[in-house]
């Protein structure tokens, strides 16, 4: 998949953006990308992982 991200610095590779239609609208830190994975994870049937991350 391309991604965009023209409006925002140069990204080292690892680091967590906020993807929409193809662009990076934000840079997102670890932790809250591991919630935005977990929430996802339960979405799709996962057992609740979200209190763990606290």
């Amino acid at each position: 998949m391309l991604y965009y991200y023209h409006f925002l610095e140069v990204l080292p590779v690892g680091d967590y953006v906020l993807v929409h239609a193809g662009f990076a609208m934000q840079i997102v830190d670890e932790k809250e990308a591991e919630e935005t994975y977990a929430l996802l994870d339960e979405m799709n049937g996962a057992p609740r992982t979200v209190e763990a991350l606290s």
